[in-house]
C-alpha cells in the first residue's frame, strides 16, 4: 500500500508542476537599477535639504597604542573625568521630571500618553546615562594601555573608581524607576 500512495503523491505533484506556471504574470515591472536621482545622490551633486543632527555624543579621540604609550597621555586624565561629572549632572538634572512621569505613569495602560511620557523620560535617562559612560570608557581603555606599557598611575586608577561609581549610581536610578513602571 505504501508504494501507491507515493506514486499517487508523486503524479499529483507533476501533475501541478503547469499550474504553477499560471501564478507568474507578464507584467512591465520598473527596474531595479540606480535611477540618475540616486546616482547624483550617492555622487554628492545633490545636498541635503537640512543639515544632519549632530551626533548625541562627541565621537572620541584615538588613544595611543599600547606599545608606544606616552605617559603625557595621562593628562587626558582631568577632562575626561570633568566630562563624566558634568554628563552625570545633567543625568542628575533630568532625574526629579522622570520620576514624576513614571510615578504618573505607574499602574495605567501601556498605551496611555502617561505611560508613553514616562518611557520618553527613561529613554532620555539612558541617553544622559550613556554620555557618562563614554568618558569612562576612554578612562578604562587608557588605564589597560598604561598597565600594559608598565605605567602605574594612582590619579588614573581613582579617576576609574569615580567614574564608574556615576554609571552605577545612574544604572541604579535607572532600575529603581524602571521597576516602579513596571518596565
Amino acid at each position: 500500500m505504501m508504494p501507491g500512495y507515493v506514486l499517487l503523491a508523486r503524479t499529483g505533484a507533476l501533475l501541478m508542476l503547469p499550474a504553477l506556471g499560471a501564478c507568474a504574470t507578464a507584467g512591465d515591472y520598473p527596474s531595479l537599477a540606480i535611477r540618475d536621482a540616486e546616482r547624483a545622490a550617492m555622487a554628492g551633486r545633490i545636498g541635503l535639504a537640512t543639515a544632519p543632527p549632530a551626533p548625541l555624543i562627541p565621537e572620541r579621540t584615538p588613544l595611543p597604542s599600547p606599545a608606544s604609550f606616552d605617559p603625557a597621555a595621562l593628562g587626558r586624565v582631568g577632562p575626561l573625568t570633568a566630562a563624566a561629572r558634568g554628563a552625570h549632572g545633567r543625568f542628575q538634572s533630568q532625574v526629579a521630571a522622570a520620576q514624576r512621569l513614571v510615578a504618573a505613569g505607574r499602574g495605567g495602560n501601556r498605551d496611555s500618553d502617561a505611560w508613553a511620557a514616562a518611557q520618553v523620560a527613561l529613554a532620555s535617562l539612558e541617553s544622559a546615562r550613556s554620555q557618562t559612560a563614554v568618558p569612562l570608557a576612554d578612562l578604562e581603555q587608557l588605564h589597560a594601555e598604561a598597565a600594559i606599557a608598565g605605567v602605574p598611575s594612582d590619579t588614573l586608577s581613582a579617576a576609574r573608581r569615580e567614574v564608574l561609581g556615576l554609571v552605577r549610581a545612574e544604572d541604579a536610578t535607572l532600575a529603581r524607576l524602571r521597576g516602579q513602571l513596571g518596565r
